[in-house]
């Protein structure tokens, strides 16, 4: 299908950083030598969504924020501020985005969040998710981009490239096997060589042949250790067996021991490092030496000096500048992933003139994948606002009678899920709503039922008795 905007790219090309990792390594080693002890075991601790500077160093302050559905910007309670300070343009889940199988429009969408991110003085998002779709009810499956390895692998490197010619860096996320949120700190994922290197690792794969210089390691456990703790998963996996060399980061309060930290090859342990400040203790005690700190501290400053953030002027929040290309890509991305699972007697597209009442879970409120990944977007457009622009006559009701929906022309019937991080979500919707929709189905032959979940949902008591279905995932604002 045809961008109904101006694409910048045709074709895939890997990220060019703005310096070599040899010039990069060098200069890292000359830092090295002037630095105290103190000094770079501050550098491998995190400081919340910042690397901490050393200005005398030429270690200027580096910036992250959380991704998947935009740039978020906002506290999970900020629902009212109309300050653009707080709100970015709200994209499509990329659950969403891999159902158009469009690899242009997935350089664009991350293209489009990059330029989003530098304008609000964003050095690196914390995203792409790549985890691959195992079991339907995980509640970050929104945020990944499927269950196919070769799909996921072309989005990714598309993504990566897309979002890093902008100059905001990607981390590509979760390293390795987390396909649970239930859990997550608590999970192991048993996993055998051939099933890592044929399923879990090719999207990660793409991501760092792609050029990208960051990447989180998960929660679960990987084989019985804690991915982000694991020489396994570190120095094996990721940099021996991918070849990756940029920085390493552990997810949000997912690593406990700090001579296991140390010693697996991961670089910075976020939000704060707590489990770091044991460091100096292990250095008096022997367990670990200067070289494995500096070799923690070497890649992250490697990987900021590739992508010029010693060099190049700060960036400055331009916070009252909205972006209309933006939310046009986000637009075509909402129109290209919606996918028609069934249209029965050819009931769509409805004509204008159709009578249609409409009734459901996100008639007035648009569905949202929640957590980490939480958008606010603006210039929002709800379902009410939507068919009252195209349809002339539309109805609105929440609760239908029997009389009511038997006597309906048409009723679109909109239904979903709340999925959002650290939980998995049942399969089957709640008794309540699944009886609502079976009932409404059975009275009205001419029932058409929109979803907007993250993933797969149980449709069998009522898939054959819809006429028409729609799966508009989390289309974003």
């Amino acid at each position: 299908m045809r961008c109904e905007y101006a694409c910048t790219t045709n074709s895939y090309k890997p990220f060019v950083p703005y310096m070599t990792y040899q010039k990069a390594s060098k200069r890292a080693d000359a830092i090295l030598r002037k630095m105290t002890v103190d000094e770079k075991i501050e550098m491998i601790r995190g400081k919340g969504l910042h690397i901490t500077e050393f200005k005398e160093y030429g270690i200027l302050a580096v910036n992250f924020t959380d991704a998947s559905q935009g740039v978020r910007l906002n506290a999970p309670s900020d629902t009212t501020s109309v300050n653009l300070t707080k709100k970015s343009v709200a994209f499509p889940a990329p659950i969403a985005l891999a159902a158009t199988w469009n690899t242009q429009l997935a350089y664009q969408y991350a293209q489009a969040i990059g330029e989003e991110a530098r304008s609000k003085a964003i050095n690196v998002l914390l995203g792409p998710g790549l985890n691959v779709y195992r079991i339907s009810q995980n509640g970050r499956n929104f945020e990944y981009f499927g269950e196919d390895p070769y799909l996921i692998s072309r989005l990714v490197e598309n993504y990566v490239s897309g979002m890093q010619s902008t100059g905001t860096m990607a981390v590509i996320k979760h390293f390795v096997a987390n396909n649970t949120d239930l859990d997550r700190r608590k999970s192991n994922s048993i996993v055998d060589e051939r099933a890592l290197h044929e399923i879990y690792m090719p999207g990660f794969k793409a991501g760092i042949d792609a050029g990208a210089l960051g990447v989180m390691t998960s929660y679960n456990l990987v084989n019985g250790e804690w991915a982000g703790q694991s020489e396994y998963v570190i120095k094996q996996l990721l940099r021996r067996d991918l070849g990756f060399k940029g920085m390493v980061m552990s997810d949000w309060t997912s690593v406990w021991d700090a001579e296991k930290i140390i010693k697996s090859g991961q670089n910075l342990e976020m939000p704060n490092g707590e489990s770091l400040k044991q460091t100096k203790e292990l250095l008096n005690a022997g367990k670990v030496t200067i070289d494995q700190i500096n070799q923690m501290v070497k890649p992250i400053m490697i990987t900021c000096m590739m992508m010029g953030y010693y060099d190049k002027p700060a960036l400055v929040k331009d916070a009252e500048k909205p972006y209309p290309q933006h939310e046009q890509v986000a637009l075509e991305t909402a129109r290209q992933g919606i996918v028609l699972l069934k249209n029965s007697e050819n009931t769509l597209p409805l004509s204008a003139d159709a009578q249609i009442w409409v009734t459901g879970k996100y008639v007035s409120k648009n569905a949202q994948g929640g957590g980490s990944a939480r958008v606010l977007g603006y210039n929002t457009i709800n379902m009410t606002a939507a068919l009252k622009q195209q349809f002339r006559n539309v109805k609105f009701i929440d609760q239908l009678t029997d009389d009511e929906i038997k006597n309906a022309p048409y009723i679109i019937l909109s239904t979903g899920t709340n999925d959002a991080a650290a939980i998995d979500r049942l399969f089957s919707l709640s008794k309540a709503e699944n009886e609502k929709i079976v009932r409404i189905c059975s009275l009205n032959p001419h029932t058409i039922v929109v979803v907007n979940s993250g993933s797969g949902i149980n449709m069998s008591d009522w898939k054959d008795k819809a006429v028409a279905i729609i799966y508009s995932w989390y289309p974003g604002q």
